[in-house]
Parts: C-alpha cells; structure tokens; sequence
C-alpha cells in the first residue's frame, strides 16, 4: 500500500513537470511580445495628410524616433491614391510639418528645422528643388497657399519689451548679479515644458512664395493663432484680397479664452473686420469655394462644464448665421467644402 501511493505521487510529479515544461516557451513568447521601453523608438505614425489638387497623391508626415539622440524628428512622404507608389520627400534627423499642396499642385510649402531654427520652405515637385523662403526668428505656423499661388500666409510670434518697474544701477564690470524682476501681468504667463511666456503676440504674416521680406497683416495687443491661443489657422478668400481666422480681440482675452470671433483682415492695408459677434466660440471658419459662404464651428455660451460644438455656416458679410447639425450630439470638427460647394464635410468623434 505505502508502495503504491508513492508510485502514485512520483507519477504526479511526473505530470507537473511536464506541464511546467510545457508552458517554458509560451512564457518565453509572451515575453517576447511584450512592449518594452526600447521598443518605442520602433514606433512610428503619420498625421496631417494632404491630397493634391488633382486627387493623386497623398503627401504626410512621419513621425519617428532617434534612438542615439532620444530626440523626435519627422520627414515629408507621398504616396499615390492607390497606394502603388510611396516614397519620403525628405530625409534625415529634422523637424518637417505642415505640408501644404500649392492650388496648381506643382509646390509643396512645408516648415523644416534641418537648417537650426524652423523655417519655410518650398519644393519643386517636378525637379524635387528645394528653397528656403524665410529667414524669420521665431518659429513660423499655420502656412496657407494664396488663391494664386504667388503667397503663403504663416503666424509667427512678435516680441514685445518686458513690463519693467523702475530701474537698477549698472552692475560693476564683471559682477554677476541676479536677473531683473519679472512683472506678470496676465493670467496664462507660462506653459508645460516651454516655462515662463515671452512678452508679446502672434500675428499674421504674408511671404512672396519665392522668398522675400514677409509683411506683418494683422496688429494690436491680441494673438491671432499660435501654440497655446490657437483657435484656427488663417482661409484665404478666393479672390485673395483677405485673410479669414478666429481670435480672440476682447481687451480681457486671458478672462474670456473662450470668446474668440471669426475676423476678415484686408490684405492690402491689414485692416480687420468681425463677422460673428456673440458669447462664446466661432473657430475654424472655411470659405465655400464661390466665396459666398462661411461654415465655421462654435456654440452659445452658457457657462456650463460642457456644451456641444455645432456646424454653423453664415453669408459672406457675416449674416444669415443658421445651425446645420442642431440634431447632432456630437462636436463638430475642421469643416470643408465640397469643391462643387454644394456640401460640407466634417469630423466628429463617436
């Protein structure tokens, strides 16, 4: 009897074993497929995609990783509608965004660090030239192709001099002495990651798309895009007299960030005009492409924790505004036209 039970209890070592054995290499597959740190400089994605005028070709960026630098860096790729051909248009550890298809598609303007500071460039999509167009210091965003093809208009930061109470004597030659106060005077003063804000605002500028000075459109104590305050990039017009975008021009903007009004500014003399005027959000305005119509996004006021972002399109001027999606419980995202204008596509998450 005490024989037989110890058979019995070796057989069931026996069967453990096997079974512990038998699971070594799941164990080992399972470890295999797990993400890992090291694995997220495998990672790569795309975004921003743009298609051509003539509805070929797509051309978007590809962020990727630098494992030696850990540093992200993104290139230019264009691939064809039907997928066959797929090709980078740029190379290299640099920072390409913003693409953008010139209206007859034979340009692409896209903003490029590989050079030290972020600025414009062109490429030439025949030839594969590229040209650098400005030579701006502070980072240039939200490019956009004139009707013409013989601007871009872009959003850059403009400094301003630093708020000062009173004044210090002159340091002693090679003293090193503390940092002047720094006077705060606005509510949003600093951000994540890019600390205290420098004096000053974002303004709209044009550049010749062959390069030249770029001229400053839009004016006064107000941001008119940028990282942080922005509400939508600049529209031209179809005639490309004027520049269409949503700010925020309230003297007390940092009180109201939400308040921000859809603008017209006149690119001959940068005089600016409001086309909506109520409490509460108008961003994102798309011009049809008869030029009789404004679709733009936003919603009334009502100082709730939530409220649904609507689909609104207004006459030219500024009249007319009607809601196009009061049955849609969702919000509404970057509005387009049809190119026949007799249609209006959009994003929502659901």
């Amino acid at each position: 009897m005490i024989e037989r039970h110890r058979r019995r209890r070796s057989f069931v070592g026996v069967i453990l074993l096997l079974i512990l054995l038998s699971g070594l290499p799941v164990i080992a597959r399972d470890q295999e497929d797990r993400l890992t740190p090291m694995d997220l400089f495998e990672l790569e994605y795309a975004s921003d995609p743009q298609i051509s005028p003539d509805g070929r070709y797509i051309v978007y960026v590809r962020r990727a990783s630098d494992v030696m630098t850990d540093q992200r860096y993104s290139n230019l790729w264009i691939i064809s509608f039907d997928g066959k051909e797929h090709r980078p248009l740029t190379t290299g550890i640099s920072r390409d965004s913003s693409p953008r298809w010139s209206p007859d598609g034979t340009r692409i303007a896209y903003i490029s660090d590989r050079e030290g500071s972020p600025q414009i460039y062109v490429r030439w999509m025949d030839t594969g030239q590229t040209a650098r167009i400005t030579n701006v210091p502070f980072p240039p965003e939200g490019i956009a192709w004139s009707p013409n093809g013989r601007s871009i208009s872009f959003a850059m930061f403009v400094p301003e001099p630093p708020r000062q109470i009173g004044s210090l004597p002159a340091p002693p030659p090679g003293a090193k002495w503390a940092d002047s106060a720094m006077v705060i005077d606005r509510l949003v003063y600093r951000f994540n990651g890019a600390g205290y804000l420098k004096p000053g605002y974002t303004h709209l500028f044009i550049v010749p798309a062959e390069g030249g000075t770029p001229r400053q459109i839009s004016s006064g104590k107000f941001h008119h895009g940028g990282v942080g305050f922005r509400a939508s990039e600049a529209v031209w017009t179809p005639d490309g007299k004027a520049l269409l975008i949503s700010a925020n021009r309230r003297p007390d903007f940092d009180l109201e960030p939400l308040d921000t009004e859809i603008y017209e500014f006149s690119i001959a003399d940068g005089s600016v005009r409001a086309l909506t005027n109520r409490r509460g959000p108008d961003n994102a305005p798309a011009i049809s492409p008869d030029g009789r119509y404004i679709a733009y996004v936003g919603f009334d006021d009502a100082y709730q924790g939530y409220q649904v972002t609507r689909l609104y399109v207004m006459n030219r001027d500024g009249s007319g505004s009607r809601v196009l999606s009061a049955a849609l419980d969702r919000d509404v995202m970057r509005p387009r036209w049809t190119p026949d204008g007799h249609g209006i596509l959009f994003l929502y998450d659901d």
